[in-house]
């Protein structure tokens, strides 16, 4: 909320002093737009999953490691068709990637015998959308245009979970490897806004369009059963991990790049 309110408050004053009472002749003759962004992605970080994988996984864990979960850098390419003067329809697709790893120890008594696993985690999440959009720009005629849409698609998400598990027991039922190799397919979409600060072009055409600066909300329907292979591993298994998971149901990312026109 502070990054939108940031945005009315910073750019809307810009783009009412750089309104035109008519278009130009090139501006009219664009037929689309091709977008190239990359930005900063900040996701939630699905507290269903966590106080599962905290409260059973590791309930007897006896020493903690360097936990670390960290959204890496987003990037978003997007074409955008104009349909009458103030809206426009495309296709975009963006990749998000999201990395969990954490280290621990745990111990019980089995059979009267004390033993001690060690164990690295490493979870990787790739989320791949491709989603059609609808863009309204309530003032198309200005050089710094702002612009507010709605995209709606699927997500295609690949996991990928590898622990590695030493211990001082033969023939231990907890197998390290890969523990989780997929990939899904959920409903998603994005609202967003943007502005576009277009360049000082009004008399030729030009290929580069502007820059671009754009704060999006995703929701991807994402659910999982993240546990179900471990939980065939446990002494003493728990129905709460056959359950499916909601992870990362939401992103924020804050974009910056570049627009290329095209034209009749």
């Amino acid at each position: 909320m502070k990054f939108i309110l940031l945005y009315l408050i910073t750019f809307l004053p810009i783009e009412s002093l750089s309104y035109r009472d008519k278009d130009t002749l090139i501006n009219q003759n664009i037929k689309a737009t091709l977008n190239i962004e990359i930005g900063q992605l900040i996701g939630n970080k699905a507290n269903e999953f966590f106080d599962i994988y905290n409260n059973i996984m590791k309930e007897n864990a006896n020493y903690f490691g360097n936990s670390k979960y960290e959204n890496w850098a987003t990037s978003k390419i997007s074409l955008k068709i104009k349909y009458k003067e103030k809206f426009r329809l495309g296709i975009e697709t963006a990749y998000y990637n999201s990395f969990f790893k954490d280290a621990y120890k745990d111990s019980a008594v089995r059979f009267s015998t004390l033993f001690e696993r060690s164990h690295f985690q490493n979870i990787n999440l790739t989320t791949i959308p491709v989603l059609f959009s609808f863009d309204y720009i309530p003032f198309y005629k200005s050089q710094f245009r702002t612009y507010y849409g709605i995209a709606i698609g699927l997500a295609m998400t690949n996991i990928r979970w590898e622990e590695r598990v030493y211990s001082d027991v033969d023939l231990d039922i907890r197998q390290p490897g890969i523990q989780i190799n997929d990939r899904i397919f959920s409903p998603s979409y994005r609202i967003y806004t943007g502005l576009e600060l277009g360049f000082d072009k009004e008399e030729v055409r030009s290929f580069f369009g502007g820059l671009i600066f754009e704060i999006g909300i995703s929701q991807v329907f994402r659910y999982y059963q993240f546990f179900k292979e471990l939980n065939s591993q446990l002494y003493e298994p728990n129905s709460k991990l056959e359950k499916d998971i909601e992870f990362i149901p939401f992103y924020l990312s804050i974009n910056l790049g570049i627009s290329f026109n095209f034209y009749y």
